[in-house]
């Protein structure tokens, strides 16, 4: 889509953006190279002062923006207070607004582009939900939001394009074909979004061929961590669709690759997700398989170290999506409903991370 596509409820409306560090003018200037009209810097936190993307070169040297840099809590209630703002001011959108935050500042690439999320009960007072985005694809992202698509879907999307969305990474996504007849997955009677089975034996779907070495690398590190007395988290690598679906709880070293099903190859998140709600309920399986929690090995895995963690059980089992480095996945999945942590929460801290992970 090109920037002049974006299905706006008044055409003159502009995307506000904040600045929440200091951010050089090479990196603004970038930015509205991607942007170009759509978006209106906000130079003055009361928005007295708009700079759009023809302003002069002084408009943007330090000190002539004002950030929105403020330590906690003080730092999201100025947030906050600006979404009242844009909420009453004429010729700003009200679906979304833009973040450059120290990431930008450090990557000079990519932004968060958020939306207020104070009228979404799931969002548990965050204030506001969203994603971290390439410049580039900043005008798609904005379409797809006009277009009606959730924050949590694009959120999850940024996810499976290795943690920041990308117009072309997203498009090839969208474009590759299934292997998995779905209507042979129907969700399991005994499924429901209370987090149930097994709370520490996690499946594993890979969806891309992963070495052996990586395999063995990604169970050291996940199985390094600490858990607390009495809690020793396993995964289980899908090896087939059929019942036992794995090969039984995995151990480092692996001598050699487990099988890997070729209908996953390429497979999504929510045929995953499919397959998690209609064969895990089982409770005859050995062994036994958590149904609302699971791990996605894809084709980011291998050079990058990294595996989505997905659950199904919160947001009235919307399915959340959230990309971590080998270290964190086991972890991270456990702690939803045996902690104090949600994964809405961890979805949205990730979301903020330098290249869209999750931190250790």
């Amino acid at each position: 889509m090109t920037p002049t596509t974006r299905l706006r409820a008044k055409e003159a409306e502009k995307v506000a953006a904040i600045c929440l560090k200091d951010i050089s003018p090479e990196t603004i200037k970038s930015f509205f190279g991607s942007v170009h009209d759509q978006v209106a810097l906000v130079a003055r936190r009361d928005l007295s002062k708009l700079v759009t993307e023809n302003a002069h070169d002084a408009s943007l040297q330090p000190g002539s923006i004002e950030t929105f840099d403020e330590p906690p809590p003080k730092s999201d209630q100025i947030i906050l207070a600006f979404m009242d703002v844009i909420s009453r001011k004429d010729g700003i959108s009200k679906v979304a607004f833009i973040c450059l935050d120290a990431v930008t500042a450090k990557d000079g690439a990519t932004c968060f582009i958020a939306t207020d999320s104070r009228g979404d009960k799931f969002a548990d007072g965050l204030g506001y939900l969203g994603f971290r985005c390439v410049f580039a694809s900043v005008p798609s992202a904005l379409d797809a939001l006009d277009s009606g698509m959730s924050v949590r879907e694009l959120r999850n999307e940024s996810v499976m394009a290795g943690g920041i969305w990308a117009k072309e990474v997203m498009d090839a996504q969208r474009a590759r074909a299934s292997h998995i007849d779905l209507t042979q997955f129907p969700p399991h009677e005994a499924w429901d979004d209370v987090d149930m089975g097994p709370p520490s034996h996690f499946s594993v779907f890979r969806t891309a061929h992963i070495s052996t070495a990586t395999l063995n690398e990604f169970l050291e590190q996940a199985y390094s961590q600490r858990f607390g007395e009495d809690v020793d988290p396993r995964v289980a690598f899908i090896t087939g669709l059929t019942t036992p679906y794995t090969e039984g709880l995995a151990s480092p070293p692996l001598a050699s690759t487990p099988k890997l099903p070729e209908q996953l190859l390429g497979a999504k998140p929510a045929d995953c997700d499919a397959i998690v709600r209609s064969c895990f309920p089982d409770t005859t399986l050995n062994p036994k398989l958590n149904h609302n929690r699971f791990i996605i090995m894809d084709e980011h895995t291998e050079k990058e170290k990294t595996v989505i963690m997905a659950l199904n059980s919160e947001n009235d089992g919307q399915l959340l999506l959230v990309r971590s480095k080998f270290e964190g996945a086991v972890l991270c999945l456990y702690a939803p409903g045996n902690t104090g942590l949600f994964m809405e929460e961890m979805a949205d801290e990730g979301a903020k991370m330098e290249k869209g992970l999750y931190p250790v």
